[in-house]
C-alpha cells in the first residue's frame, strides 16, 4: 500500500511493518518482519515494476527477530546491504544473544522460535547516532533495545519509528514497553 511519496508498506508481511522507500540508488527496505517475509517482500517490489537487484539496502531499527527475521535471506537473494545501530549489530551476527521478552509475548516468541527459525547475519553497515544513510538520518532511540534507532526523512516528513512508539487498542500512541 502507498502510503506517500512512493513509500510503501508492504501488504501481508508477517511481524514488524516493512517498508520501501525509493532513493536515488534504489529501493531501500525498513525492517523485514519475520522469517519466511522475503518472497512476499519481493513480490510487493515486483508489482511496483521492479526486481529483485533493485532493493539497495535494508535498514533494521533493531535487532528483534520480529524485524530483522528475513534479513539475511533477502541479502542473500538480492545483494543488497544490511545496515543496523552499532548497538544491535552484535545481536544480528549472534555475537550476542538476541533480547529475551517476557511475558505473553516471550511465550509465544518461543513458540514460534521453534517453527521459525532466525538467521544470523553479519551487517555490512554499523550505524551510529546522527549520521546520514542516503535521505535518512539515524537517529539512536535506546530503550526497546541497545541499538533501536529511527530513521527520519526530512525532505519528505516521513520517520521510520520500529518499535520506539506503538498504540494502544484504542489506537492512541504510547511509548514502547522496552
Amino acid at each position: 500500500m502507498e502510503l506517500n511519496n512512493g513509500i510503501h508498506r508492504v501488504d501481508g508481511a508477517r511481524g514488524a511493518n516493512c517498508y520501501l522507500m525509493p532513493a536515488a540508488e534504489g529501493f531501500y527496505l525498513i525492517d523485514t518482519g519475520m522469517p519466511g517475509n522475503a518472497q512476499k517482500i519481493l513480490q510487493y517490489l515486483k508489482a511496483l515494476g521492479k526486481n529483485e537487484k533493485d532493493l539497495h539496502m535494508i535498514l533494521l531499527t533493531h535487532s528483534d527477530m520480529d524485524h530483522s527475521g528475513s534479513a539475511a535471506e533477502l541479502k542473500r537473494r538480492t545483494g543488497a546491504k544490511i545496515a543496523i545501530h552499532e548497538g544491535d549489530a552484535p545481536s544480528l551476527s549472534g555475537q550476542r544473544e538476541l533480547k529475551k521478552v517476557k511475558g505473553v509475548v516471550g511465550f509465544l516468541f518461543r513458540i514460534m522460535g521453534k517453527f521459525m527459525k532466525f538467521e544470523k547475519v553479519v551487517a555490512d553497515v554499523v550505524l551510529i547516532d546522527g549520521e546520514k544513510i542516503g535521505p535518512l538520518a539515524v537517529i539512536a532511540t535506546p530503550g526497546h533495545t541497545k541499538g533501536s534507532v529511527c530513521f527520519l526523512n526530512e525532505a519528505v516528513g516521513t520517520a521510520f519509528v520500529g518499535d520506539a512508539l506503538r498504540t494502544t487498542k484504542d489506537g492512541n500512541a504510547a511509548l514502547s514497553p522496552g
